[in-house]
């Protein structure tokens, strides 16, 4: 095979597996659960091309998580949360995260919640966002003297389980996005800022 002809493959690999990507995601955002077929549908290839990037559809929304929480954590790396009084940056942590899954429906889609397992350890699977929440967690332990037994990785797990409780009322139509995000404010306030 000449040299020309490996590079060209090698790029065709790489458009159809971010084209293969790219339509998981729009179908996640748009509240599918989709099936391989549909995915392979949606980015123009055939299953067998999905296959010859993905093991399974779980691995394929695997790596979806990846992307999405990569996302997350590049949107997060702003908030700062040792700037201005502490209630401002809870307030802006917050609103960075709902405005995140605002644009990214696919966040909040069941599909991936359950692909990333009940079982896992949250601070595992967000790993990567959990960095900008822990320190506000510190910051929020600090000023507010809270409980000791009030550890910061319970909180972290706290905060990330209100997350994923109003996400789940959304998916499930018993919350507007708005209200949802109003919840998650609150909520997070009533577990960092303690009693108003």
């Amino acid at each position: 095979m000449s040299e020309e002809k490996r590079p060209q493959r090698r790029a065709d690999a790489v458009r159809s597996r971010t084209a293969i990507l790219d339509a998981c995601l729009l179908l996640l955002d748009r509240g599918e659960d989709p099936s391989l077929g549909r995915i392979a549908d949606t980015a123009g290839v055939t299953r067998q091309t999905v296959y010859a990037h993905f093991d399974s559809r779980d691995d394929l929304l695997r790596t979806a998580v990846r992307v999405l929480t990569q996302e997350v954590a590049e949107g997060l790396a702003t908030t700062d949360p040792g700037r201005g009084p502490l209630p401002e940056a809870v307030d802006r942590w917050c609103t960075a995260v709902w405005g995140m899954l605002d644009r990214r429906p696919a966040l909040l889609n069941p599909a991936l919640m359950a692909v990333t397992g009940q079982d896992d350890d949250p601070l595992d699977t967000h790993e990567l966002i959990v960095g900008e929440l822990r320190r506000l967690v510190r910051r929020s332990r600090r000023e507010h003297a809270l409980p000791r037994e009030l550890t910061t990785d319970w909180l972290v797990r706290a905060v990330l389980a209100q997350g994923h409780a109003v996400g789940g009322e959304v998916a499930a139509g018993r919350m507007t996005p708005r209200a949802a995000g109003i919840a998650f404010r609150h909520g997070v306030r009533g577990l960092l800022l303690g009693p108003p």
